[in-house]
């Protein structure tokens, strides 16, 4: 009753017969790892065999028990929480007096309130919204409509049949019920801290107040340990649904990583002529994907839409790279493999690092803006662009293990293929 009664928000949660309802949980954090480890302990507790065997039954003789059992459970915790060293014994024994009569006093202040704000339906005057309060709290907690429309009537000397009291009169039960019952739970918490013997501050008294809200409640959750389980939960929200999204993201990434790695090995195994060149030429994208996916780890950026888009632009730029790097690859039979490594950097080198530099200052102004999954895929594009420049001209010339990998004839302008006297510790010559 009091989940139900404290917050007209919170209401709305329930259907109308109570059979269905939401649970808010709100998670203090926005890390997916975490998220992660809360979600699957939620799972967990809703999926126990105790939880879910939990069936709402009518508060009578034979279940009054268990509602004042939960109760002192709930009083007790709260009261620990504020350091009163009280066993739970004690408490359920308090919880057992019988509590005064509740005092109207606030009852009236409370619905006369009401009369006079402009959530009640027909707007009174003072005087007979102080007149009307009386007549109905006069009638004392749990009315009936039939009394309430009566009640108003008389204070307002119109009949009983009148619209103006019909709808004073379905208005006003709500805030009436529900004043009552902030009543008696005050009642009730002043005979629990007498039989306490303890003294509580304002703030520790409403949370107590709010939970002795229940005490009156027409139904109970009790656990019948029936077969099959009697209630029923899903989990779910938008933190469970990024978290399926991630999951999703996370697998298509490796497939479709696997499947694009291993068709533009088949092309460039077929465009060069040979397995083994194709592998090399898919190496050193292959090394970037491994640095930048590794530094993402390192940093605990998580995979998502956004950087699920670097493999494509890093398989794309990388293995252009390597292309370019073995297609100038050329040298002399009297050569070493390293004067090929030389002539391919000057020929395409300055191509290469302009695309790379040029590519990676583009994605670099995303990292100007506020929204960080934009911040993120420009800062981590903008490096892979130029780490697989880099890795392009380490891997291969490691790698290889030919004086030519290029397609085109041999060149013939001097300035392309001369090597500085010397180089290496060999002379070569100029053609």
């Amino acid at each position: 009753m009091g989940f139900l009664t404290g917050n007209p928000a919170v209401r709305q949660l329930a259907n109308e017969e109570r059979t269905r309802a939401l649970m808010h949980v709100t998670i203090g954090t926005n890390r997916a790892a975490d998220i992660d480890v809360l979600l699957s302990a939620i799972e967990d507790i809703v999926a126990e065999d105790w939880f879910t065997r939990f069936q709402v039954a009518g508060v009578n003789a034979s279940t009054r028990p268990e509602v004042l059992k939960q109760l002192g459970v709930r009083l007790h915790r709260t009261l620990s929480e504020a350091r009163f060293d009280l066993g739970l014994d004690a408490v359920q024994a308090a919880l057992q007096r019988p509590a005064s009569p509740p005092d109207p006093t606030p009852v009236l202040s409370s619905v006369e309130a009401y009369l006079g704000s402009t959530e009640a339906m027909v707007v009174v005057t003072a005087e007979e919204a102080h007149t009307i309060a009386e007549a109905v709290v006069g009638l004392g907690p749990s009315p009936t409509p039939e009394g309430i429309d009566s009640a108003v009537a008389t204070a307002l000397n119109l009949s009983v049949e009148d619209t103006n009291v019909a709808d004073i009169g379905w208005s006003v039960g709500t805030p009436l019920d529900e004043a009552w019952a902030d009543a008696q739970a005050q009642a009730a918490l002043e005979a629990i801290a007498n039989g306490l013997n303890i003294t509580l501050n304002p703030s520790l008294s409403a949370r107590l107040s709010t939970t002795l809200l229940d005490r009156n409640v027409e139904t109970v959750g009790m656990a019948d340990g029936q077969d099959p389980a009697v209630m029923k939960y899903t989990v779910s929200g938008l933190p469970v649904m990024h978290r399926g999204l991630s999951r999703s993201v996370t697998a298509n990434q490796f497939k479709s990583l696997g499947f694009a790695m291993g068709l533009v090995a088949i092309i460039l195994s077929v465009a060069f002529r040979s397995l083994r060149v194709g592998l090399l030429a898919t190496a050193p994208t292959a090394l970037t994907l491994l640095i930048i996916y590794g530094t993402m780890g390192g940093l605990g950026i998580s995979l998502d839409i956004g950087t699920s888009m670097l493999a494509s632009l890093i398989i794309g730029a990388g293995v252009d790279y390597a292309v370019h790097v073995l297609s100038a690859w050329y040298g002399h039979d009297d050569e070493p493999i390293g004067c090929a490594a030389l002539r391919s950097t000057a020929r395409v080198g300055p191509a290469v690092w302009t695309n790379a530099v040029m590519v990676a200052v583009g994605f670099f102004v995303l990292t100007l803006g506020e929204a960080r999954p934009l911040k993120n895929v420009g800062t981590l594009t903008a490096a892979a662009m130029l780490v697989a420049a880099a890795v392009t001209f380490l891997v291969i010339p490691l790698l290889a293990r030919r004086r030519r990998y290029g397609l085109a004839p041999e060149p013939t302008d001097p300035s392309d293929v001369y090597i500085p006297d010397g180089l290496l510790g060999l002379k070569h010559r100029r053609d």
